[in-house]
C-alpha cells in the first residue's frame, strides 16, 4: 500500500482547465506509459453512491473513505484487528460537537 511519502502530483491541461491527481509515483508512471492515455481518471470514493448519514467504505488499495449523505467523501486509514479508523471518530466527534450528527453510520465492504 502507497503512503503519504510514496504521493506524486501529476498536473495536465485539457484547454483552460488545469487538473491535478494525486497519487502514487507508481500510478502516475503506468499512466504516463499507457499508449492511449485516459482522458479522466474518477476516484474510487466517487463512485459510491451517497445515502442517508455516512457509509464507510473499505477500499481495494487499502484503507478506505467514508462517503457523507452531500456527496462529500473523506479517507480513512487501514484498520488493524477491527475497530474504527481515527479518521472516523474524530469526524463524529467534531459533528456532534457542531450538532450535526449523522442519523446513521453503515459499514461496506470493510
Amino acid at each position: 500500500m502507497a503512503t503519504v511519502d510514496d504521493a506524486c502530483v501529476a498536473v495536465a491541461y485539457d484547454g483552460d482547465a488545469g487538473i491535478a491527481a494525486i497519487a502514487s509515483q507508481t500510478t502516475i508512471d503506468a499512466l504516463r506509459a499507457m499508449t492511449r492515455a485516459p482522458r479522466r481518471v474518477v476516484p474510487e470514493s466517487a463512485l459510491a453512491p451517497a445515502s442517508e448519514g455516512w457509509t464507510w467504505y473499505g477500499s481495494a488499495g487499502g484503507g478506505g473513505f467514508v462517503r457523507m449523505s452531500d456527496g462529500s467523501t473523506f479517507a480513512t486509514s487501514p484498520v488493524e484487528h477491527g475497530g474504527v479508523p481515527s479518521e472516523v471518530g474524530a469526524a463524529l466527534a467534531q459533528a456532534t460537537r457542531a450538532n450535526r450528527c449523522p442519523p446513521m453510520v453503515s459499514v461496506s465492504g470493510v
